[in-house]
């Protein structure tokens, strides 16, 4: 959805390359490919599809149509795909498209469950990611390593850059000024940041553990990398509520929260045995010295649900990518409230 939106909204983008792990049906992870493919309106040309049941002809065809497409630019559309745990991979696709930007929507979750466990809709789509964890435990996370992969390979292209400017402008003095004057340079209204990173909020889905940390651990995890390992690099994070695109309507107001006074994380070291006897003691003397009346335990306090439809999140992404208001921020993003 967000590449719909970007390819209608910016139709001056030169081009659009879209990451994607797999490209073909045989996967259990080419579901994304497929997503992407009807978003941005590749299905909707003049073309022949044949049922799902004839095994032997399962090909669709399509092919431009003009009077309906004309708007889609889809020709700026380049689909790659990546795998984002591979360093060298992610260093070559950046390196090849010049990326003045980076959305980040790459995730090794589904919703708050690792793909491992559910990694597809059928009932042994699964497996293979619960292979590939078992057989490789070390592989690291989408969420961390993936990223420190993209922002690595974003940071040493913009270094680059600078340094060719440099050498570029030693040959000519008007030249020199004007790089001089351009280098550093983030506070230019009409650039975009350098990553978009698109998160959830805390509260939109419960924590899950894994081997490598609970979800909502490494989800922070990501977020903080770019301000603390890469402060070179400008950046705006979106924490978007729950997802819901059957109940809450399209077009809605955004609602936005800026995250402030953030808790640090929490370690997963564990602790001494003298500090849990001593942790264990203080709750056996408070629980001793403390009473609560029946109609303090039976309060519950309500909190309201917060949701979003994923055409406004993609919307949301948008305007947050040129927004001075969103830069070197952490956002939480919501149209519609219950409870």
């Amino acid at each position: 959805m967000v590449c719909r939106k970007l390819l209608r909204t910016y139709p001056e983008i030169k081009e659009l390359v879209a990451m994607v792990h797999v490209v073909g049906e045989n996967s259990g992870t080419s579901r994304g490919y497929g997503r992407l493919s009807y978003e941005v309106g590749a299905e909707d040309g003049r073309g022949t599809i044949n049922p799902a049941w004839d095994l032997q002809d399962r090909n669709a065809y399509f092919e431009f149509d003009e009077e309906v497409m004309s708007d889609y630019n889809l020709d700026k559309l380049r689909v790659v795909e990546c795998e984002l745990l591979d360093p060298v991979q992610c260093t070559t696709i950046v390196e090849d498209s010049k990326a003045d930007i980076v959305v980040w929507c790459a995730s090794d979750f589904n919703g708050n469950v690792p793909r491992s466990l559910s990694g597809g809709s059928g009932p042994l789509s699964g497996l293979p990611f619960l292979f590939r964890a078992i057989a490789s435990p070390d592989k690291g996370r989408v969420e961390v390593e993936g990223l420190y992969n993209i922002l690595g390979s974003l940071k040493t292209m913009r270094q680059e850059e600078i340094q060719r400017q440099r050498r570029l402008s030693a040959f000519d003095e008007k030249s020199e000024i004007e790089a001089a004057n351009n280098i550093g340079n983030d506070n230019v209204i009409d650039k975009p940041v350098d990553i978009l990173l698109v998160s959830n909020c805390p509260d939109a889905l419960g924590d899950f553990e894994t081997p490598a940390g609970t979800f909502l651990d490494i989800k922070r995890q990501g977020e903080d990398m770019i301000p603390n390992d890469f402060p070179s690099l400008s950046y705006s994070v979106l924490q978007f509520a729950t997802y819901e695109d059957n109940f809450v309507g399209e077009d809605l107001e955004l609602k936005l929260m800026e995250v402030q006074n953030e808790k640090p994380r929490i370690t997963t070291e564990q602790p001494s045995s003298a500090a849990t006897n001593n942790r264990e003691q203080k709750e056996m003397n408070s629980a001793d010295n403390t009473s609560l009346s029946s109609s303090q335990q039976q309060t519950t306090t309500k909190q309201k649900v917060r949701r979003i439809n994923r055409r406004d999140a993609a919307r949301a992404v948008t305007e947050a990518m040129i927004d001075p208001d969103f830069r070197g921020k952490k956002i939480q993003v919501w149209t519609n409230e219950v409870g």
